[in-house]
This record gives structure tokens, sequence and C-alpha cells, in this order.
């Protein structure tokens, strides 16, 4: 997750501020001014693609553990609704951004000192986003999106 944070971190997009990219849930309050955009895991299936077995002393063959990384897109326009038209293209440039990346990506867990390979990162995209609704202020359009990429991460043990 905090490959696809450090990746998406101050993305461009026309006519909007920098995102703001963060490694958790998407929050139950209102976004800044800026998009911001919230990674967080979804679905996990993790299998074993080789033998050999260990018992904790050595590597034990690989492990491939295909993610669905979630990404929330929050903005909040201005008080004109036609400015909301720019949510959509914020949404292609983060699409533009993961896809265009070279495969295969090392990776080192920040916690656990794991190394993996990050595989078929970007190769397939799915968005769902809703309609711009108003604020209760009238301060502005509340754009919000779910961006799910599914991606294979391998690893030895």
């Amino acid at each position: 997750m905090t490959f696809t944070q450090n990746l998406l971190n101050g993305l461009q997009s026309p006519n909007l501020p920098p995102a703001e990219a963060w490694v958790k849930p998407p929050p139950s309050t209102i976004p800044g001014d800026q998009p911001e955009l919230f990674i967080w895991g979804g679905l996990l299936d993790e299998n074993r693609a080789t033998l050999t077995r260990s018992l904790g002393t050595g590597p034990s063959g690989q492990t491939r553990t295909t993610h669905t990384l979630s990404i929330y897109v929050m903005w909040i326009s201005d008080n004109e609704q036609d400015n909301a038209q720019w949510f959509p293209i914020l949404i292609d440039s983060i699409r533009a951004k993961v896809r265009t990346i070279n495969l295969k990506v090392p990776l080192v867990d920040p916690t656990t000192g794991e190394v993996s390979q990050l595989t078929d990162f970007g190769e397939r995209i799915l968005v769902e986003y809703a309609v711009p609704q108003a604020m209760a202020n009238q301060r502005g359009y509340l754009c919000v999106a779910l961006v799910k990429l599914p991606c294979n991460e391998w690893a030895m043990g």
C-alpha cells in the first residue's frame, strides 16, 4: 500500500490542486480542498505457487498473494456545479499513473522487512463513482469514487 501511496501522492490533474494520498481507510469527515486518496486493502487471496515446505528454518517456495487494493477518492468542488466535471479527469489521471509503471516492482514491507515483487499492477482497473452531491452548507459538491486495483505480489516463504 505504501508503494501506491508514494506513486499517487502529489498526483497532478488539470484544474485541480495536487492530490494527497494516505494509507488509511476513508474518513467519516469531509475532505479538504485538494483531492484526497485513501489507499486501503480489500480482497486478499494467497496461494502457494511452488514447493518445498519449510519448518521455518529456510526458504519454503513462493507464494502469490492476489490483492485488490481500494483507493477511495474524495474531492469537494467549489460552488460551480460545472467544476465537478474535473473529477472524472482526476480518475483518468489516477488510471494513467497506475497503468504506466514498469513491472516487476521490488517491494520491502516497511514494518516486517519481507521482500516481494509486485506484478500485474494497473493491468485491470475498476472504477465506481457517484453523482456529485451538494454539501449541506452549499459550499460545494462532494465528489467520491472507488478505484479498485487487482494486483499480484510474489514472495518467498
